[in-house]
């Protein structure tokens, strides 16, 4: 059987980036394609646009929708 296996926490934020790249990696046409150039590459960090939106209606006192 081949499968891939790795652990991961996305709540401890443990093995995530690594998980992606393997995962990345092992698509078909990638073999030519693995040596990603580090500039290339870009961190995302998302936040939650709910946090935003309770702030606004707590000062607004209106609905956030």
């Amino acid at each position: 059987m081949n499968v891939m296996f790795i652990e991961t926490s996305a709540k401890a934020g443990f093995n995530i980036k690594a998980l992606f790249r393997k995962i990345a990696a092992a698509l078909p046409g990638m073999e030519t394609l693995s040596s990603t150039k580090q500039e290339d590459m870009v961190d995302v960090n998302l936040k939650s646009s709910n946090a935003n939106a309770s702030q606004n209606q707590g000062q607004s006192g209106g609905c956030a929708c």
